[in-house]
């Protein structure tokens, strides 16, 4: 669902004008179970994407391979073979016939989704990759990790755009706001670091967290970021960087992953291996999704679908609730009247 700033404010106004509707974790999502092992030792899964339509999911973890499942049968359709260390990041491209893997041989592989031919290795990456980002509407592929750098890819050509300097040299998490207009990135020392995608250069640095930064999402409007990690809060910043950043507490456990699925929510992954739901307008929790035995480490969420995956080796997959989405609707046709 793509929302104007006028829906999105409206959107945000009657979800949180309903918050008791959202007083548990099953007004909200529904667990669809785990998928299935795959053939072999179960891997640890520390990366997920999936694609625009939500059908396929891609993973990557310890034990070197990429693989794409077909979530409709709950099979892997594609098992891709190209790295010599774990894979940190997968990412699919947004019309979902590209997919990048990134990981700690240093490597950045581009495969054709369809058909598990890998199309390219990227050049001039010098350092283990943890973390990937396509844009959504522009050329772009952002590329970071242990170098302390940031490699801008043209994703149509595969050239090399830009070389820029990361906040810090454990770069965890980059991702494009909605519009491409910005990206941000965050790891080990807590900066989070805004760039102007368009002209590539830094816009500012800001030292948020007292942890790493493990993860960054945008608000639906991209009028706000926010970044979570190690020290047991999310942070809240205005993209133009000329507020002080609000905060809230999360509880004992640290946040590993994170990811928005709605105006006003995200869904953050923990090292007490619970999935939380939170409103961020005012920090309250609106329930927990159990069911890993290990920390939470991978979020992706699309369409309805939100997909996890954990130290436990499984992935499981939770369903957005009609509910919620009827209220969306509605939110969104209330504004166009």
């Amino acid at each position: 669902m793509q929302l104007n700033r006028r829906e999105f404010h409206a959107l945000g106004c009657m979800l949180l004008s309903s918050g008791a509707a959202w007083a548990n974790d099953s007004a909200i999502f529904t667990s669809l179970g785990k998928l299935p092992a795959s053939s072999g030792p179960a891997p640890v899964v520390t990366s997920l994407s999936l694609n625009a339509e939500a059908n396929r999911l891609a993973t990557g973890g310890d034990d070197h391979l990429v693989r794409i499942w077909s979530l409709a049968d709950q099979r892997v359709e594609l098992t891709l073979q190209g790295h010599q260390d774990w894979v940190d990041a997968v990412a699919f491209s947004p019309d979902g016939k590209v997919l990048a893997s990134g990981g700690r041989d240093a490597q950045v592989c581009i495969w054709d989704a369809r058909t598990g031919r890998l199309l390219k290795r990227l050049a001039d990456i010098s350092a283990p990759v943890s973390t990937l980002s396509f844009s959504h509407l522009e050329s772009k592929l952002a590329v970071a990790g242990f170098g302390g750098r940031l490699w801008i890819y043209n994703s149509e050509s595969w050239q090399l755009e830009s070389d820029l300097a990361c906040p810090c040299k454990d770069t965890r998490c980059v991702l494009f706001s909605p519009n491409d207009g910005l990206l941000a990135a965050g790891g080990r020392n807590g900066r989070l670091r805004i760039y102007d995608a368009q002209q590539l250069e830094t816009r500012f640095t800001k030292p948020l967290q007292k942890g790493r930064i493990r993860a960054i999402a945008f608000s639906y409007d991209g009028q706000s970021v926010y970044s979570a990690g190690e020290d047991r809060t999310i942070r809240i910043l205005d993209v133009a960087g000329s507020e002080q950043a609000s905060s809230f507490e999360t509880g004992r456990a640290k946040i590993l992953s994170m990811v928005a699925f709605a105006p006003n929510h995200v869904a953050t992954g923990g090292s007490d291996n619970v999935i939380r739901i939170w409103r961020m307008s005012d920090g309250k929790q609106l329930g927990e999704l159990t069911g890993h035995q290990g920390s939470v480490v991978a979020l992706a969420f699309h369409r309805n679908l939100l997909a996890s995956a954990s130290y436990d080796t499984s992935i499981r997959l939770w369903q957005l609730s009609t509910t919620f989405h009827i209220m969306a609707a509605k939110a969104v046709s209330a504004t166009r009247e």
